[in-house]
């Protein structure tokens, strides 16, 4: 693990020092610069650094800013994109993904959100969207976590 002190994520996650916490997390752009330029060029993966900066800094405040907070269509879609950006590219997941409409994807994910801060429930609300599996799911409550927002029951509040 790249930055991180050594070992592997199981071990990290049973650790209770906040300085290899914080080396791990340090560690992530260069992790990522990695990750990118390991992959194929021309793949879906030629935009990981932009997906990943538009998935830390620009969708949680896009969905806090709503009176009901919700991914659309669009955010559904460019999420997926990050998503597999990140892993094994599968291009029949964003033709599927795409078919899910508008409107389910607001109810929905709004659901999820509101779910919040029972994360299971969360994951489960959002992977009744067509092609959203929990990793994809799991996507949306872990950005809002970047937004010095709380998850706390039925909304998002100040911290």
């Amino acid at each position: 693990m790249a930055g991180g002190g050594g070992g592997g994520g199981k071990e990290l996650f049973s650790s209770e020092d906040s300085g290899r916490w914080r080396a791990s997390l340090d560690s992530y752009d260069q992790v990522l610069t990695l990750l990118a330029s390991s992959k194929k060029r021309g793949s879906s993966s030629s935009s990981l650094k932009l997906l990943d900066k538009w998935y830390q800094k620009e969708l949680s405040v896009s969905v806090t800013s709503r009176s009901k907070p919700h991914l659309t269509h669009e955010e559904l879609c460019q999420l997926m994109q990050w998503k597999l950006a990140r892993g094994k590219f599968r291009p029949r997941l964003m033709e599927m993904v795409r078919q899910n409409s508008p409107e389910d994807v607001e109810k929905v994910t709004g659901s999820a959100i509101g779910a919040l801060p029972d994360l299971e429930r969360a994951v489960r609300l959002a992977t009744q969207l067509r092609a959203v599996g929990p990793a994809t799911a799991s996507g949306l409550p872990l950005s809002l976590c970047r937004t010095g927002k709380s998850l706390t029951k039925g909304h998002l509040g100040d911290i």
